[in-house]
């Protein structure tokens, strides 16, 4: 069963609601939400049916019992002081607070964490073209650590592969020895801000169209043109985030088999 994403709401009951159905896989948990908070369970009816309110300390103890993040549980407590807030000024307070921490997770670089170390004059050169980040990623594999190996691999030229692996040695991204090449420390993350980034994108969206020219049977392209509110194309864009970085949970774990491209777009086609 997918996690409930405590981000998506605005009432901490409608979050406690999904936690806690009264059927599916889920059913009884509210009994043993009332257990730890040593209440009885119709008072956590009340609550979950908006007949009521938790205290600030039913709250923390309910996110405990959640096993909440630091960020999760600093969420949930200000859901809680927002539903109960009795001022419009003091419902103004807690929103902005809200407000404050869902930009700061719409920020991808706030949820993919990564290292830039390079100068501009490095940068510019990284950036310039898509074999740069798909070298960069090959040698994570030791099977992908020569300069014949590579260039098999991403069909382009023994010089090209070489004058690329060069850089990265020069500029601490990789090391090179008699065992062959291997990635640094170093990971890129291009911030958005970056006036590299549109090059970024082109780079591999320019990959992209070469790739749908000679399909394979095992990749997937999926291209969408949708009608849809304002106010959902922002919770669609919060979706789209939070899969990126569950993506990072996976990479973390994953082995060094293959170099993949991955790139998402939402966009306003017009003004």
């Amino acid at each position: 069963m997918d996690k409930i994403d405590l981000f998506e709401h605005s009432d901490y009951r409608d979050f406690l609601t999904a936690e806690f159905p009264t059927k599916g896989p889920g059913r009884g948990g509210r009994s043993s939400l009332a257990e730890h908070l040593r209440c009885e369970l119709s008072f956590v009816s009340l609550v979950l049916n908006k007949r009521a309110h938790f205290s600030s300390e039913h709250a923390f103890s309910t996110g405990e019992f959640l096993k909440l993040t630091p960020d999760e549980m600093e969420f949930l407590l200000l859901l809680h002081s927002l539903t109960k807030a009795g001022s419009t000024k003091l419902r103004a307070f807690y929103r902005q607070k809200i407000d404050s921490i869902l930009k700061t997770r719409m920020e991808i670089r706030e949820r993919v964490k990564a290292q830039q170390s390079m100068a501009l004059q490095q940068q510019l050169e990284y950036y310039s073209h898509w074999t740069y980040t798909a070298v960069h990623m090959c040698l994570l594999n030791p099977r992908l650590n020569t300069v014949q190996a590579i260039s098999s691999y991403l069909d382009i030229s023994p010089e090209r592969t070489k004058r690329i692996l060069e850089f990265f040695v020069s500029n601490g991204l990789a090391d090179n020895d008699h065992r062959g090449y291997r990635s640094g420390p170093v990971r890129m993350h291009i911030d958005s801000a970056s006036p590299l980034v549109g090059r970024h994108h082109t780079n591999w969206r320019l990959r992209t169209l070469e790739k749908l020219a000679d399909p394979r049977g095992d990749e997937l392209h999926y291209s969408l043109v949708l009608s849809i509110s304002r106010k959902d194309s922002e919770r669609i864009k919060a979706i789209l985030l939070d899969s990126i970085q569950r993506t990072e949970t996976v990479l973390k774990e994953s082995g060094d088999e293959a170099v993949y491209s991955m790139a998402i777009d939402l966009f306003e086609v017009g003004k």
